[in-house]
């Protein structure tokens, strides 16, 4: 991506991912930190600008007609929603996303909605980064509408999301030393080497790290793993766990 795409607002997962174990895990805890103090209501709004331009407006793989993605990208309409291409293409790819742009653009009568679209396209394009292009009151509408367009994504369900966020380098990188190390005895070898005892134990008990992730930080912070991983799901669209009855 073009480097002023960079300066798009970002406030998750800010600490160094080389650091030494130990100096990793208190940098992830002076984020946390951050997160759950009263700034973080200022920072919802930048947390909801980061959602609206996380999917891609053209998907790849070809998957219209596909039911489950057409159920979604209605769901997501006319926001961060995301087109996909048919089987068989008879032009080429780039031909056929500019066609829809086209199509899309003179379907759509909203302006505040048209400039969405084409900040979308440019960003996919490597072209531009959302706020280098939008106007800042365009962009302050959009982020609004698009909060209202979420009601089922609360303050709560946000800060939820942003603390597995933060904190999944952490198991990531606990997760890739497990795995090279194989040890035998894993909380005597990676706590030897300044890991977290407990995140050890959610590692070696679970293949997903989001998922340790959400199992520890609900053991920390006595909050339901469940509601902190469905959060996240809600909020960074990644599969939901459910609870087994």
């Amino acid at each position: 991506m073009p480097e002023e795409r960079d300066s798009f607002p970002q406030f998750i997962n800010t600490v160094p991912e080389r650091l030494p174990p130990k100096k990793l895990f208190e940098a992830c805890l002076e984020e946390e930190k951050t997160i759950e103090t009263t700034l973080f209501r200022e920072r919802v709004d930048l947390l909801l600008r980061h959602v609206l331009f996380l999917h891609p407006l053209f998907e790849s793989s070809p998957l219209a007609g596909y039911k489950p993605f057409e159920k979604i990208a209605q769901e997501r309409y006319p926001f961060n929603f995301s087109i996909a291409p048919p089987v068989r293409l008879h032009v080429s790819e780039r031909e056929w996303r500019y066609r829809k742009l086209l199509e899309y653009l003179e379907k759509q009568r909203d302006t505040d909605l048209r400039w969405l679209l084409i900040a979308r396209w440019l960003q996919q394009e490597e072209i531009s980064g959302p706020e280098q292009f939008l106007p800042a009151g365009v962009l302050r509408r959009l982020v609004k509408r698009f909060q209202k367009h979420l009601p089922t994504i609360s303050p709560t369900d946000l800060l939820h999301a942003a603390r597995v966020k933060l904190w999944l380098p952490y198991f990531e990188r606990l997760r890739a030393d497990y795995n090279a190390k194989k040890p035998h005895n894993p909380g005597l070898i990676l706590g030897g080497v300044g890991y977290d005892a407990e995140a050890i134990e959610a590692i070696t008990r679970t293949q997903s790290n989001d998922w340790a992730a959400c199992k520890w930080l609900g053991k920390r912070k006595n909050i339901n793993p469940y509601n902190l991983r469905n959060a996240y799901s809600r909020v960074w669209g990644h599969r939901r766990t459910k609870k087994k009855r």
